[in-house]
Formats: structure tokens, C-alpha cells, sequence
């Protein structure tokens, strides 16, 4: 019983240690979480989605995000938002005082496990990584400056956001307690 006490603890006290992710701050009149930046999975130009899909339209858009996040999403999936309007600087602190440089922050309507970033020339794929309503991305990767007449012509989601049911979080509860219980007996 005292090993298993020491291991609850060590195992809590691990947990209390490990360092989230840093949030990330806009200021809209005073400071707005918007999560932490998000993965970039990968980009394509429309010249290449024509020559590989042979179209530039919603239907090559989801093969290719198929392709990429290997996983099937369909062209009915696709959720377009329409033209997002996208804010800078965003700063690694709630008091706003210091800048991540070259990451923009838009807010999403829907909350997507992944989301299609596009302007006239290119497509990039991310994954949402705090699953939240804000995507945070980093435009140098896609050879964009803030200083550039940057414009984003539309985001489009796929993939819905995978939520724990409380039943879920209800049974691994009851099978670490019976795990502990059965443990306690055979002492």
C-alpha cells in the first residue's frame, strides 16, 4: 500500500511539473488568449494542386489534405469560413509586451483537428493544436512577411474535435480503482 501511495504521488507531482505550452496573447483592447501556435503539416502551390489533382477546386483540395493528414475527408467535410481577417503582432505574454515574430493569429468559427490556410497562390495545411477557436501560424514557412500584402482568402476545416464523453473519463476512473482495489486485496 505505501509503494502505491509513493507512486500516486510521483506520479501527481510529475504531472503538476510538466510545463504546458506557452500561451499565446492578442490585444483587442486588452489581452486574448489565443491558444498556442499551430503545426504546419504542409503546403502546396495552386499550379501544383492543378497538375496533381487537375483541378484547383474544393474536390483536389480535400485529396490533397487527404494525402496529407492521412486520414479520408471528403469535399463535403470541408467547411469554408470565407475571407478571415488575421491578427499581428501576437505576443508570448499576457502583458503584451513581448512579440513571437511572424505569427498571425484568426479566429475560427468552428474548431477543426485540421484547417486549410489559402490565399491566390498557396495552400497550407495545419493541425489545430489546442483545439480551440483561434489558429496560430507562423507565416515565415510560407515565405510571407507581415510586411508583404499578405491576404488570406479563406480557411477550410476538416476533422470535428474529438471531446472525451464524461462516461469515458466514468470508467477509466472505476477501472484504476478496481485496479488499485483488486491490488490492496491480493496484499
Amino acid at each position: 500500500m505505501k509503494n502505491f501511495l509513493i507512486g500516486c504521488f510521483a506520479l501527481v507531482a510529475t504531472t503538476m511539473m510538466a510545463s504546458p505550452a506557452q500561451a499565446l496573447w492578442i490585444d483587442m483592447g486588452g489581452a486574448v488568449d489565443v491558444g498556442i501556435e499551430d503545426d504546419w503539416l504542409a503546403s502546396i502551390s495552386q499550379a501544383d494542386l492543378l497538375l496533381a489533382y487537375g483541378s484547383g477546386g474544393e474536390a483536389a483540395e480535400a485529396a490533397w489534405l487527404s494525402f496529407v493528414t492521412t486520414s479520408t475527408i471528403t469535399q463535403g467535410e470541408l467547411t469554408k469560413e470565407g475571407d478571415v481577417d488575421w491578427y499581428a503582432p501576437v505576443y508570448s505574454d499576457p502583458t503584451l509586451l513581448t512579440e513571437a515574430p511572424n505569427l498571425i493569429a484568426f479566429e475560427l468559427p468552428v474548431a477543426h483537428a485540421t484547417y486549410l490556410v489559402k490565399n491566390a497562390t498557396t495552400r497550407a495545411a495545419f493541425t489545430n493544436n489546442d483545439q480551440g477557436l483561434w489558429g496560430v501560424i507562423n507565416i515565415s514557412g510560407l515565405g510571407l512577411n507581415l510586411g508583404d500584402d499578405m491576404q488570406i482568402s479563406h480557411v477550410t476545416g476538416a476533422g470535428g474535435i474529438t471531446v472525451p464523453e464524461p462516461s469515458t473519463l466514468l470508467l477509466l476512473g472505476t477501472g484504476l480503482a478496481m485496479v488499485g482495489l483488486r491490488r490492496r486485496r491480493n496484499k
